[in-house]
């Protein structure tokens, strides 16, 4: 990479991990989590509604929350040609949408939630959950079975040559499962962080239907002998 401030986005990619099957997306409780619930969490969040010892509510409930990834990554810049590694900082603040913290999740406290190690599935929520910005790009869900989410972003100048070194605590458990675990680094661009799928899906959605226009303004016009031009009043 150049010698010039270049940020730098970390993102963690698990595969095989399905978050857009539909009885994992609606197993939440968007009232709950902005604040406007007290009363039972809702029976959709079945089977992580209540704490299994007390009885008493999950907050947040649902799978979705339940599975909160808790990997855990730090990086160390290793100069060209090796060398002491130094600590590279990863800034985690600001990484969930901002219409997330103000409209969708209030400052709502975490309650008997992921606290029974025998059944939990991810880690703690920690403080409110209009500021735990790791668990509010989690409960984002992503729409393939591989997925990738921000993690943070590294702003520090990284030189030509040199090498970015990421040790990872590894805690959540994909084994159960056959997923697998990957760190992304990745630059951004004038739009931001770099994610072709969503690029790649436009272009390929307004090629098709260009296509398909032309063909029906063509065939309108009298080509391909003239299979589609209106038939006359009364025919």
């Amino acid at each position: 990479l150049p010698p010039r401030l270049l940020q730098i986005y970390v993102y963690y990619e698990l595969g095989s991990f399905y978050q857009n099957h539909k009885r994992y997306v609606r197993s939440r409780d968007d009232n709950q989590m902005g604040g406007a619930g007290g009363g039972a969490p809702a029976e959709k969040c079945a089977p992580r509604r209540f704490d299994s010892a007390t009885g008493d509510p999950v907050v947040p409930c649902g799978l979705v929350a339940a599975s909160n990834f808790n990997d855990t990554f730090a990086a160390a810049l290793v100069p060209a040609g090796g060398g002491a590694a130094t600590p590279l900082a990863i800034d985690e603040s600001n990484i969930a949408w901002s219409h997330d913290a103000s409209k969708l999740y209030g400052p709502v406290a975490p309650s008997h939630f992921n606290d029974d190690p025998a059944t939990r599935t991810g880690g703690a929520a920690t403080g409110p959950l209009n500021q735990d910005q790791h668990l509010m790009v989690w409960l984002r869900p992503a729409a393939r079975p591989t997925l990738r989410k921000l993690w943070g972003s590294i702003d520090t100048p990284l030189p030509a040559g040199s090498t970015v070194r990421v040790t990872v605590l590894n805690r959540y458990n994909t084994y159960g499962f056959g997923g697998l675990k990957a760190v992304v680094l990745s630059t951004d661009s004038w739009a931001g962080g770099k994610n072709t799928f969503l690029g790649a899906a436009f272009l390929a959605a307004a090629s098709a239907s260009a296509l398909a226009a032309a063909f029906f303004a063509a065939a309108g016009a009298g080509a391909f002998g003239g299979c589609l031009r209106a038939r006359k009043f009364g025919d």
